[in-house]
């Protein structure tokens, strides 16, 4: 189910040792738009390729569970995964 994202706080986790970064799409700016999923495969005789396209970080709504909300850059895997921990974000269904 979709839902509205109402605030995403990331102040805690930027603050966590051994975080580098920390972006959402309002940090994107023009970089945020629909990108494809897929690379398209060289043309094949009587194929259709059917392209997709998804938006990098999910900004106004999610659309599904696991949907990236943000990007987190780290000293290691380890905190990185910390620091998503600490991240909260306020959702309207």
């Amino acid at each position: 189910a979709h839902a509205r994202i109402q605030n995403i706080d990331v102040s805690e986790a930027k603050n966590h040792p051994g975080v580098i970064a920390i972006y959402t799409a309002n940090d994107l700016g023009d970089y945020w738009k629909p990108g494809p999923l897929l690379v398209s495969p060289p043309p094949i005789k009587n194929v259709v390729f059917h392209e997709r396209t998804q938006v990098p970080l999910a900004k106004k709504k999610v659309r599904h569970a696991g949907e990236a909300i943000a990007i987190v850059a780290a000293e290691s895997r380890y905190i990185a995964e910390d620091a998503v921990e600490k991240i909260v974000m306020e959702m309207e269904p």
